[in-house]
């Protein structure tokens, strides 16, 4: 199994959406704005913090619905509901502040946002990608 970013190289996969985006302020919230929606405006998905990441996933999704159990069980401090906004005919995710501090992003820093299947957006920090390609580089492939 060979992991690029976290994913698995080894299976064949087809992204839905790649982008590189730009975070902005609104008052001391921080958001991204993109093209994809993986909800409709105005109803609410889970943030999830992950090691190197935020996953943003609709509630009836099978993650949603994993993490919606975890909330109601009380054993998700790395999860939180947000609600998608629109901004401009763009789609708005709010980045909760304790996320971006967690991985050292705020106003201004780009993040890179994929989604590989219907109801889930990853974004990842660049400066965190780029860490991680600097590693690879450093390792020469045989």
């Amino acid at each position: 199994m060979v992991l690029v970013w976290g994913f698995d190289m080894s299976v064949k996969r087809s992204l839905k959406y790649v982008s590189l985006l730009k975070i902005y302020t609104t008052g001391k919230s921080l958001y991204i704005t993109c093209s994809y929606a993986i909800a409709p405006a105005g109803e609410e998905i889970l943030a999830v913090l992950g090691e190197d990441r935020i996953l943003y996933t609709a509630i009836d999704t099978e993650i949603g619905k994993e993490y919606a159990v975890r909330i109601v069980k009380g054993v998700a401090p790395n999860v939180e509901k947000i609600k998608v906004t629109m901004f401009r005919k763009m789609i708005g995710y709010n980045i909760p502040m304790r996320f971006a501090k967690a991985l050292n992003i705020e106003k201004g820093d780009y993040v890179l946002a994929v989604s590989e299947m219907n109801g889930v957006l990853e974004v990842i920090p660049l400066h965190i990608a780029m860490e991680k390609i600097g590693r690879f580089r450093e390792t020469p492939i045989l």
